[in-house]
C-alpha cells in the first residue's frame, strides 16, 4: 500500500516550468538585480537560527534571503527560486586550516533540500559549479543560488546550508546548518507519479 501511495499519490503536483539540472546559476554578488521571473516577496532569516548546527567553526551564515516563494514559506514545484547567502569567516582561522590540512583556499557554500524523512532530494554547491570564493582576500561574501524547484510530491521540505573549506575530494565543514528552513511544497497542475516528476515527451512510431 505504501509503495503504491508513493508511486501514485492522490495529490496533484507540479510544474509551470522544469529544469533537469535544477541549478541555473550561482553568483557572487554586490548589487546584482534579481531575476524578473522571481516574485518580489522575500523571506529573510537571521541569527539566532532554529535547528542544529555543527562544524569546525571559523565561519558563519549571517543572513539568508529567499525569493520566489509564496508567503510565508510556500513553494510551487517548477517555480524559480533565489537564495542569497550572506556569510562571513575568520581569515586567520581559515588560513591556518589551509596550511595545516592542505585544503584549497576555497569556500564552497552549499544548499541541500531534504524531505521530512531525512532523504536528500537535491543539492547544489560551489564545488560542482567550479565556483570559487577565496577566504584569504576578504572576510565576507554574498552568494546567490538561482535554481528551479523540482517537481516533488506536495509536503514539507527542509533547506540545509553548509560552508565547507577546500574542494569536493578534500574539505572540512566549517559550519553546517541542518534543517535551517522549512518549505511547504504545494500541488499545481501536473501529476507526479513517484517521488519526483521529470519532463518527458511521447510520440507514435509507425
Amino acid at each position: 500500500v505504501k509503495y503504491f501511495s508513493i508511486l501514485f499519490p492522490e495529490d496533484n503536483l507540479a510544474a509551470t516550468k522544469t529544469n533537469p539540472s535544477y541549478v541555473d546559476s550561482m553568483e557572487l554578488i554586490n548589487n546584482v538585480a534579481t531575476d524578473s521571473d522571481i516574485s518580489s516577496y522575500c523571506l529573510t532569516i537571521e541569527p539566532p537560527f532554529h535547528g542544529d548546527s555543527f562544524g569546525q567553526g571559523g565561519a558563519q551564515l549571517d543572513r539568508l534571503e529567499i525569493t520566489g516563494l509564496n508567503p510565508p514559506n510556500i513553494v510551487v514545484a517548477g517555480d524559480k527560486l533565489s537564495a542569497k547567502c550572506y556569510f562571513s569567516w575568520d581569515v586567520e582561522f581559515t588560513k591556518s586550516q589551509i596550511i595545516k590540512e592542505g585544503y584549497d583556499n576555497n569556500l564552497g557554500i552549499s544548499i541541500a533540500i531534504a524531505d521530512k524523512k531525512g532523504n536528500y532530494v537535491f543539492g547544489c554547491n560551489g564545488f560542482d559549479k567550479n565556483f570559487h570564493v577565496d577566504p584569504l582576500i576578504t572576510d565576507f561574501a554574498c552568494v546567490e543560488f538561482l535554481f528551479t524547484w523540482p517537481c516533488l510530491i506536495a509536503g514539507d521540505y527542509y533547506m540545509t546550508i553548509a560552508i565547507p573549506l577546500g574542494n569536493l575530494k578534500n574539505h572540512s565543514q566549517l559550519k553546517w546548518y541542518d534543517y535551517l528552513l522549512e518549505l511547504k511544497c504545494v500541488k499545481s497542475d501536473k501529476n507526479v507519479f513517484g517521488i519526483i516528476g521529470i519532463d518527458y515527451d511521447m510520440k507514435e512510431i509507425n
